[in-house]
């Protein structure tokens, strides 16, 4: 029997992208029985065989849809094919290497109304306030009128602080929810830190394509009035 819920009330569809670490499959028999208020969608982004084959496993198991990359296509795209193929008016972005202790969807989605949820706000070295990719929430028709995650940062990094950025910018409300944690205890980096991502380097090629794209970085001439006076 299927461990994820199929009735017709169903609000949200949890969307997580994999790129190997089938490992984590352990954490996931047990958090998808915190998930049973949602629909689940697996994006596996390039795996190696052994990863690929647990999860069409896994997800045979426990009627999970899986959507297949044949290579790595970006964390963003991965979301962005998750969010086309549900039909809920709630998504929640979940990351593989997460350990969920206690039933989250319906809180997230209460805190996300017409906006974002999610932990945070965090504030990097831009100043700008953003809410972590890792864990959001957030309706999907707002997603797609904002045109999805934005796929410009490659395999990730930036592309959280990219989505609430335009979501700001488009009157969309960001709302940090301190539950988080005592819900979901976040492993962290388990991809990234595998050694296939030169990380920082990846930050700060990320960093220049947001500012490239949001801020105005054409040099410009001032001059003081005190001039035309003397």
């Amino acid at each position: 029997m299927s461990a994820t819920s199929s009735g017709e009330n169903i609000r949200a569809t949890v969307i997580t992208p994999w790129w190997d670490h089938g490992e984590l499959l352990q954490l996931w028999e047990q958090n998808i029985h915190q998930l049973q208020d949602a629909r689940i969608i697996f994006i596996d982004n390039g795996s190696l065989a052994a990863t690929r084959d647990a999860l069409d496993d896994f997800c045979a198991r426990y009627g999970i849809t899986l959507i297949r990359n044949g290579a790595n296509r970006g964390f963003s795209a991965a979301n962005n094919q998750g969010a086309a193929a549900a039909d809920t008016e709630y998504l929640v972005f979940l990351n593989n290497d997460i350990q969920i202790t206690s039933p989250p969807v319906q809180l997230l989605c209460a805190r996300a109304g017409a906006g974002i949820a999610g932990p945070g706000p965090l504030v990097q070295e831009l100043y700008e306030p953003y809410l972590e990719g890792w864990c959001l929430c957030m309706r999907r028709q707002p997603l797609l009128d904002l045109g999805g995650w934005s796929e410009d940062y490659t395999l990730g990094y930036w592309d959280d602080v990219d989505l609430c950025h335009r979501a700001q910018t488009a009157g969309l409300p960001l709302t940090a929810v301190p539950e988080v944690p005592q819900l979901i205890h976040h492993i962290g980096n388990a991809t990234g830190c595998d050694g296939r991502i030169d990380q920082t380097a990846l930050h700060f090629t990320n960093r220049g394509i947001f500012v490239g794209k949001h801020y105005d970085i054409r040099p410009k001439i001032v001059i003081d009035g005190v001039a035309f006076q003397l």
